[in-house]
């Protein structure tokens, strides 16, 4: 190399001077930190930096022993840029690896352990990079082993490393089904099946490109946090986290792969929730999330969030309410015979069974991604399969009689969520208030409704009017309500300062279509025995109670007798009958004459009762 020969950084055209260390790398390149720029650069001669070396680097003259611009265009093109993958867990050039670190005395070594029984390590910064270079992964993150509640042992990888160590699935999973009857009591025993079945793929998640989430509702008091406990126990590096509003949570799954455990998500802050509920929705399937760097620049980063997660509450999810395919709800009671054992997932014993399920995940990951490709069921839909093929997958590995039970509870589960409990479904009482008001009309008939007496509606179903929170409730509900007519692409606009959409019967049951509600709004009464009112009004001869001569007296009797014993019904179920209830619920016409004909009279509590 001519040290007598000026070099020039080829990033910022700056003069190099001649104490600058330089050396070439494996392309031919001569490089060194630039002192204008501070980066390592490539460094070039006069001519090469104005464009006029040679593309070719075999006929490249002595005078200039540098390659042209072009040349470096070209070599930067023979590279395909490698997306970037998690250190934690996943499968490179058909190779599955687990993430973990190492040390040597105070020094830290990100490292990976490979299904061929190979370690890579990255030696530190300025050193050897086994892990970028021998192995080929390009990844962004380190290893946040920290943030970990649980990782793999050195001892364990010594001897799948060394010793040629390996396990049984199927005994690992009884293993784990005969602990969770050690500790929790469901009424089903195939529930036990599914959480073993649903720890074990929280080591295979990688290799499923949808997988659903986990939600324990359960009551106070019936062992939701033991259960979690387990997970936190036995699951593949597990991290106990609520914060899902910055993008750090967003690192550390990036970093790690980790499955996300979240205990009583009632007592989260309402941000909280609603990120968690986002990242349900939308991460089920290999998408990235979008987040800023937050720094001056702000720049966005895209992260890879594909993950497990498994949470509870006791309240229910209420309006945001995550739609079936994206979880599996797993419903806990308060048993008479339970027993008073908490689980401490820290404790040692659940080490050995915890290392075992490493091992496992190297030693079968070819079997389940094969078993996983050949599944079908025919009599479940692409979404209802998408949600369990996943754990049929182990499932059918493990034997039969396990894929069978499974296959049968998960088709159980579905016809009971279909036919959910919808009283704090503020989207179905939205749809089904309207449909009990166009039921009855033609098709694209249209009619007025207006958002503040909508949202009344569905209030009085949710919340207690004399309670603290009703007004806060009736306020979210005003622009729920309003959000969603809008959605619905019903024609809006404005009364007297009132917000106003025209609906029709066609659009409505568009909607409830779409949405595999039609059958059950068509049976489920919100207010249970309430006939859907009618919207076509007509003069009615009502009833008089003094007089049976005409011909329309009975079917009308019939009527006002119906009346009358769904207001009692209803009364005693704790509902308010008054105007606004008699008219959303009953033809108007025959409300208004059972008022001037005496029949329904007002109290002074503006509650209406049927005299006589």
């Amino acid at each position: 190399m001519d040290i007598k020969q000026k070099f020039y950084c080829f990033r910022c055209k700056a003069e190099i001077p001649k104490k600058i260390k330089r050396k070439k790398d494996k392309d031919g390149n001569i490089k060194g930190r630039c002192s204008s720029c501070k980066r390592i650069c490539i460094f070039v001669d006069k001519d090469s930096l104005n464009g006029k070396g040679t593309s070719d680097p075999s006929t490249t003259s002595t005078t200039s022993t540098f390659p042209s611009i072009d040349h470096l265009i070209l070599s930067m093109l023979k590279k395909e840029r490698r997306p970037f993958k998690s250190i934690g867990r996943g499968v490179h050039n058909g190779v599955f690896y687990i993430g973990t670190v190492l040390n040597q005395g105070k020094k830290e070594f990100d490292a990976i352990v490979t299904s061929d029984r190979h370690i890579y390590v990255d030696w530190g910064k300025g050193e050897y990079n086994q892990i970028t270079e021998d192995f080929g992964l390009n990844y962004r993150f380190p290893l946040f082993i920290d943030c970990m509640d649980n990782w793999w042992s050195n001892r364990s990888i010594e001897k799948w490393y060394k010793d040629g160590y390996s396990v049984d699935i199927k005994q690992l999973y009884n293993k784990i089904v005969s602990l969770n009857k050690k500790y929790m009591i469901y009424e089903d025993e195939r529930i036990h099946k599914y959480t073993a079945l649903d720890i074990i793929r929280t080591y295979f998640f990688d290799l499923f490109p949808a997988n659903n989430r986990t939600y324990h509702h359960a009551d106070p008091g019936s062992g939701k946090t033991n259960q979690l406990m387990l997970y936190r126990a036995l699951s593949f590096n597990p991290i106990s986290s609520t914060d899902f509003s910055s993008a750090s949570i967003y690192r550390i799954i990036e970093s790690t792969s980790g499955t996300i455990l979240i205990d009583d998500f009632d007592n989260l802050p309402e941000e909280q929730k609603s990120s968690i509920i986002q990242h349900i929705r939308t991460n089920y399937k290999k998408f990235k999330t979008i987040r800023a760097d937050g720094n001056k620049k702000n720049r966005p980063y895209a992260y890879n969030s594909y993950s497990h997660l498994v949470f509870n509450n006791v309240y229910g999810l209420g309006h945001d309410l995550v739609t079936p395919e994206r979880l599996i709800t797993i419903r806990l009671l308060k048993h008479k015979d339970a027993k008073d054992i908490t689980i401490n997932s820290d404790d040692n014993f659940w080490k050995p069974i915890h290392d075992d399920l490493y091992v496992m995940t190297l030693q079968y990951w070819e079997q389940v991604k094969e078993s996983y490709d050949n599944i079908d069921v025919e009599d479940l839909n692409s979404r209802e399969l998408e949600v369990i093929k996943p754990l049929l997958a182990i499932a059918a590995i493990i034997g039969d009689g396990v894929y069978n039970d499974i296959l049968e509870w998960y088709k159980e589960t579905i016809k009971q969520e279909k036919i959910r409990d919808v009283t704090d479904d503020w989207e179905f009482l939205l749809l089904k208030e309207l449909w009990d008001r166009t039921q009855y009309k033609d098709d694209n008939e249209e009619m007025r409704v207006f958002v503040k007496e909508i949202a009344k509606v569905i209030a009085r179903n949710v919340s207690d009017p004399s309670s603290d929170n009703y007004k806060q409730t009736l306020n979210r509900l005003y622009a729920f309500v309003g959000g969603k007519l809008k959605g619905y692409l019903f024609k809006g606009g404005m009364t007297n300062g009132v917000t106003r959409y025209e609906v029709y019967k066609k659009r409505v049951r568009q909607v409830l279509d779409s949405k595999d509600l039609l059958k059950t709004v068509e049976v489920v009464d919100v207010v249970e025995g309430v006939t859907p009112k009618s919207t076509k009004t007509k003069d009615i001869d009502f009833f008089d109670k003094n007089n049976h001569s005409t011909e329309e007296k009975p079917s009308q009797y019939d009527k006002i007798l119906e009346i009358r014993k769904k207001i009692e019904e209803n009364r005693k179920a704790g509902y308010t009958i008054d105007s606004e209830f008699l008219y959303n619920h009953f033809d108007h016409g025959l409300i208004d004459g059972l008022m001037k004909s005496g029949q329904l009279i007002k109290q002074g509590n503006g509650e209406y009762v049927f005299g006589g």
